[in-house]
């Protein structure tokens, strides 16, 4: 019975890394993803003052498709939404992770190991 406490303690650092090791995978997809919006409005600002009969070619799932730019700006415009409200989505649910992760690790007294390591003194 007395190991109890070091398996219930061993239980909760474990969770609480693979927990912080989400929200870093988390991070790294929300990064990446925020990249493109960049490059959208690249190319909607490239082809809005053109005519809108010209042809134009969009890669759409693999496959490269003629089309003209007025039907391809309004779907370029409605994917840069779509990304931005992703990225908004992701960045809320990172953070309520976060504060969810935080609480946790407040209610049973888990510390990263660097906090632990000043705390009684220890250099890296």
């Amino acid at each position: 019975m007395r190991f109890l406490p070091l398996i219930h303690s061993s239980l909760n650092i474990y969770f609480s890394q693979s927990f912080q090791n989400f929200l870093n995978k988390s991070l790294f997809s929300a990064n990446s993803l925020s990249e493109h919006p960049d490059s959208i409005r690249l190319v909607i600002n490239t082809i809005k003052d053109l005519d809108p009969a010209r042809k134009c070619y969009r890669l759409i799932g693999g496959v490269l498709v003629e089309r003209t730019i007025k039907e391809v700006l309004p779907a370029v415009e409605r994917n840069l939404q779509g990304i931005n409200q992703m990225i908004k989505q992701l960045s809320d649910h990172m953070k309520k992770k976060q504060t969810e992760l935080d609480d946790f690790m407040e209610k049973y007294n888990i510390k990263p190991a660097r906090q632990l390591q000043n705390q009684i003194g220890i250099k890296s």
